[in-house]
């Protein structure tokens, strides 16, 4: 088996679900013994709920290259899937293209160019976290402080059959929970104000926020309430999130949520909102346009047809962008059923992809 298939299998091998803290400090131990062999000093920062941030620094000079990539899944240990070799052209795993095979590129990459590049006018810092797929909130602020230092960022989130992204979509969860007056269902039904209908009433009001002329897109992924048919609930709570390409439009959308929330409603009962994990929106900017371009030509020499491709899913790109500097998204390996326990890498892509990385890192470390 190739050396980054070997790499990416022990990875998979080492389950990371984003609340296993304990397993994830493991593989966390494993990837930054591999950064350290290639040179890198590595600096693990704990974190509270899950793994810690990897920032991981390599070089002296002053113009910085930011990589990224994130090493938890969305996998427990319980249903975490082991790495196997199907054939020659895939391979199955939990994370095994999101995106512990984006990081065994990336370690494999740095592995061939570091040792053609000027330590003293160039150097690279590689931000690894344990919690994007949760929303980033404990590793969001190592990515922008290390971005502000650096003139771009690659992140290598899995690859979509030549697809390249500097845009998506921002993304805000919450919480909404209602309270009313309990009772029976036909004797105090006159008396009572059932906390399912009111956020009922509240949810109906937030679908309508959905906007897809301008790419505004709500959803209720979680409802609950109530304890028997014939009682009244005293209460409810749903969980969603709001989705835009706009800043603007995402601050608009926060209003909005808790203007609905806060507005009378059943006498007797109320609801309280509750924002959880977000991403702010990755907008398209001339700057990572041009970033694109150079990984387009690239991309292009090797056979490739990229092209770029704005997605509503989150990444912590977004955060580097917050830094205004250029941002090129996708960089990983390609396969499909992210996020089923069906994940699989294209394994005749592996080799093209690692290429790419390659000349990549050499045009924009030269």
């Amino acid at each position: 088996m190739k050396p980054i298939l070997e790499t990416l299998k022990t990875y998979v091998n080492l389950p990371s679900g984003s609340f296993d803290k304990a397993l994830s400090t493991t593989l966390s131990e494993k990837i930054s013994e591999d950064l350290s062999a290639l040179g890198f000093e590595v600096t693990a920062h704990e974190g509270a709920l899950h793994g810690p941030t990897l920032v991981a620094a390599w070089g002296q000079g002053a113009r910085k290259l930011m990589l990224m990539g994130h090493y938890d899944t969305v996998f427990p240990e319980n249903i975490s899937q082991p790495f196997q070799l199907v054939d020659d052209t895939r391979a199955t795993g939990s994370g095994v293209t999101d995106m512990k095979g984006g990081i065994a590129l990336m370690v494999h990459a740095l592995k061939a160019v570091l040792p053609k590049v000027d330590a003293q006018a160039y150097s690279i810092v590689c931000v690894l976290n344990a919690d994007e797929e949760v929303g980033s909130g404990e590793s969001r602020g190592y990515i922008l402080d290390n971005a502000k230092k650096s003139f771009a960022a690659l992140s290598f989130e899995p690859g979509h059959d030549g697809a390249m992204t500097i845009e998506r979509k921002g993304v805000t969860c919450f919480e909404i929970n209602a309270t009313g007056i309990g009772g029976h269902a036909g004797a105090d039904y006159k008396k009572g104000g059932s906390a399912i209908q009111e956020l009922l009433n509240k949810l109906q009001q937030i679908y309508a926020l959905r906007d897809d002329s301008k790419d505004i897109s709500v959803n209720i992924g979680v409802i609950s309430g109530g304890t028997a048919d014939n009682v009244l609930a005293h209460e409810a709570y749903a969980r969603g999130e709001v989705r835009s390409y706009d800043p603007a439009e995402m601050d608009k959308l926060h209003q909005q949520l808790k203007a609905i929330c806060a507005a009378p409603g059943l006498p007797g009962a109320a609801t309280v909102l509750t924002f959880k994990a977000s991403h702010p929106p990755c907008k398209k900017t001339e700057a990572s346009m041009q970033l694109f371009a150079v990984a387009k030509g690239i991309g292009k020499s090797l056979g490739l047809s990229p092209y770029l491709l704005s997605t509503g899913g989150a990444s912590d790109i977004a955060f580097a962008a917050q830094a205004n500097i250029p941002v090129l998204d996708g960089l990983g390996m390609e396969g499909g059923g992210v996020h089923t326990t069906e994940e699989y890498v294209n394994l005749e892509k592996v080799d093209i992809q690692l290429e790419l990385a390659k000349q990549l890192l050499l045009k924009l470390l030269s």
